[in-house]
């Protein structure tokens, strides 16, 4: 479960949505036949799942670090 709420926070991010309640919707409504089994709102917190979001922020970073000689971070906080 953790793995799920993880991995859609990062899209949320990627996506640049910043809203629960607009990727609720944005799945439910353009990717439904991909989440048929989409956990229920309530029980995505992307806040309290913060600590693992950095680990793969990190891991991902280190892994793209020498793909390119000039690197844009982009990132609203």
């Amino acid at each position: 479960m953790n793995f799920l709420c993880v991995a859609l926070s990062c899209c949320m991010e990627a996506l640049s949505i910043y809203s629960e309640n607009l990727l609720w919707s944005k799945l439910k409504t353009d990717y439904a036949s991909l989440f048929p089994n989409l956990i229920d709102r309530r029980r995505f917190n992307r806040r309290r799942l913060t600590p693992f979001i950095i680990q793969v922020q990190e891991h991902i970073s280190a892994k793209l670090e020498n793909l390119s000689e000039l690197m844009v971070i982009d990132r609203r906080r």
